[in-house]
């Protein structure tokens, strides 16, 4: 077993997502292991889990990980595309629903509804905000 801040690893392969002897942006950031975000993608279906559109199709090509930062938790809700992203800014009260957010209003409500994580689940991200040291 391999420990990094608290988190055990069985390999050096279970950060198989960055170079070898790095650490996954998903873990640094999140604190989602690389079975984690694996369960994730599989869950998204590589697509955005608010409008459904592919990760292939994306401006970036890439899905983000959508969390939500608030008190008493942080925790993940999903994948999303950037444009849902800034819905979910929308949805949390950090930016002004607009023309071309309000939209999507009915469809961030049931997303954020199925979260991922729950506030509670979230709670682990609270105790992990140190420098991460290399495999």
């Amino acid at each position: 077993m391999i420990d990094i801040n608290g988190v055990e690893f069985a390999t050096k392969d279970q950060n198989r997502h960055t170079l070898r002897g790095a650490i996954c942006q998903h873990y640094s950031r999140y604190r989602l292991t690389c079975d984690e975000y694996d369960a994730l993608r599989a869950r998204a279906d590589n697509a955005c889990e608010i409008c459904r559109t592919p990760m292939a199709e994306t401006r970036r090509r890439r899905l983000l990980i959508d969390h939500f930062m608030g008190h008493p938790a942080s925790y993940i809700r999903g994948l999303v595309c950037d444009p849902c992203n800034a819905v979910m800014s929308c949805h949390d009260g950090n930016k002004n629903w607009g023309p071309l957010t309000t939209p999507w209003r009915e469809r961030a409500a049931q997303y954020a509804a199925n979260s991922w994580q729950t506030p509670e689940d979230g709670l682990r991200l609270q105790n992990f905000r140190g420098p991460l040291d290399r495999i």
